[in-house]
């Protein structure tokens, strides 16, 4: 088993006691955690194979991205200024149908390179739908994690309705066999890769899912002790359309199938009142935060300060890159903080609490909380080590505040995840990240001839006014 020793660095732990150690070290052997604690007393009693110098540095658990969509790098700068059903079918939903098996594994790849380029060591990918002329889309995701070393929560996504409200019905699936294929997924996948891999079933939307399919989500994750993601209240038409299909808002609705309970992860949770807020919190549902995407389609702002008074457990996300522009984590930390500053107070969430969500909180969102999330013995070595000289944060006076408000993720210099070294003085390891790039240009210009996207490359300038 390896062994590596981070010293000299301030270590910002995320234990139940939130320490925050100067002049501290880690000691990591094999892909656990053995010691965190001062230099002197950690260098003094454990020799490692590999040292890293953390003067100046400061050592942090990887980040947590609670909910995400990896193929959706192919969209970067298109489809912008849209709302979300508008943004689905002119954009998405085009593109989708002519997705070879080869584009999923290549834009998974590059999705990974930028969450460990950005801090983040555990990327929870909703893949939404699944087309049936590539039945290996889900594995070539899945050895994308494997390949680039990144932890994965992989959500098995489901369409089995929706061609009414502009799906297209290329990636509408059958019910029965959506669910047999999840669950033969979950079968091959889940554990494996010495814990790496886990699989989620993720119905995508109340719009798009049918009772049947739902009821069945919730079959397999009660057998298989997996997960359930989907998102919840994203938009007001959500819950419009729960109560003219089904005569109830949409909270009720999944209340009344018992969908809810504490291995159910909502994505966004824009439209949630304080009735919905409390149901929540009695079904211990958890709650994936994506500021920057809601503000990007005009969703809404989540209740995020009163989930978190309420006891609610809230962990943060970029959503996909199609609804974001990136997947920097980094960026995503303070966004989190100022959007609720604008719209409440400027204490709304602070810097600190924003931490909290992007590390122990995600890590409850996932049901991985024993195992990342924080740096404490025993659990498995997911952190990174940030430059705290970069000019970005420097000079640093609050730990906390700077990470939140002055770090870009050019100040993550090393990742660390499952005991190997992934990215060292921002040189990932694992792959060829030029390479990489070079191909997804090469790819996504082919995609976007084919599915007839060219109105997104050839678009005027518009400035609006109003």
């Amino acid at each position: 088993m390896s062994t590596i020793l981070i010293k000299n660095a301030t270590v910002l732990t995320m234990d139940s006691s939130r320490r925050i150690i100067e002049d501290g070290a880690v000691f990591i052997n094999g892909n656990r955690v053995e010691a965190v604690g001062k230099t002197d007393e950690i260098a003094k009693n454990y020799k490692a194979e590999k040292v890293f110098n953390g003067h100046g540095k400061a050592v942090l658990p990887g980040l947590v991205n609670t909910h995400n969509h990896l193929w959706c790098v192919l969209t970067k700068g298109m489809g912008t200024d849209l709302s979300l059903v508008n943004w689905l079918n002119s954009c998405l939903h085009l593109m989708a149908p002519n997705l070879r098996e080869n584009d999923f594994y290549l834009s998974g790849l590059l999705a990974n390179i930028e969450a460990i380029k950005s801090g983040c060591t555990t990327n929870a990918d909703f893949a939404y739908f699944h087309l049936k002329t590539q039945p290996n889309g889900a594995k070539k995701i899945i050895q994308s994690f494997q390949d680039t070393g990144v932890r994965c929560v992989y959500g098995r996504g489901m369409c089995d309705t929706g061609a009414e409200a502009g799906v297209t019905p290329d990636i509408i699936e059958n019910t029965k066999d959506s669910l047999n294929q999840a669950e033969n997924l979950i079968r091959e996948y889940n554990g494996t890769s010495d814990g790496m891999i886990r699989i989620w079933v993720a119905p995508a939307a109340i719009f798009i899912n049918t009772t049947e399919l739902l009821v069945g989500c919730r079959e397999l994750a009660n057998k298989y002790k997996t997960g359930i993601m989907m998102h919840i209240a994203e938009t007001a038409d959500f819950d419009a359309y729960a109560r003219q299909v089904y005569n109830m808002g949409e909270l009720d609705y999944y209340n009344s199938i018992d969908l809810l309970g504490p291995d159910v992860l909502g994505a966004h949770c824009v439209w949630i009142d304080d009735r919905g807020i409390r149901m929540f919190r009695d079904k211990d549902v958890k709650v994936s935060h994506n500021p920057t995407s809601n503000m990007f389609l005009h969703d809404g702002i989540a209740p995020i300060p009163r989930f978190i008074e309420a006891g609610v457990t809230v962990g943060m996300a970029t959503d996909g890159a199609g609804s974001n522009g990136n997947l920097d984590m980094i960026s995503a930390l303070k966004h989190v903080a100022l959007l609720h500053k604008v719209h409440i107070d400027a204490a709304a969430i602070t810097a600190e609490k924003v931490l909290e969500m992007a590390t122990i909180d995600g890590s409850k969102c996932l049901g991985m909380q024993d195992e990342v999330g924080s740096i404490e013995k025993g659990k498995k070595a997911d952190l990174i080590i940030m430059n705290l000289k970069n000019p970005h944060i420097a000079p640093v006076s609050s730990l906390s505040q700077s990470l939140v408000y002055s770090a870009t993720s050019e100040c993550v210099e090393t990742s660390i995840i499952n005991g190997k070294v992934i990215m060292e003085n921002r040189r990932i390891t694992t792959v060829d990240e030029e390479k990489v790039v070079d191909d997804i240009i090469k790819i996504t210009d082919e995609l976007v001839v084919k599915s007839n996207m060219l109105h997104f490359k050839e678009r005027p300038w518009k400035t609006i006014v109003r």
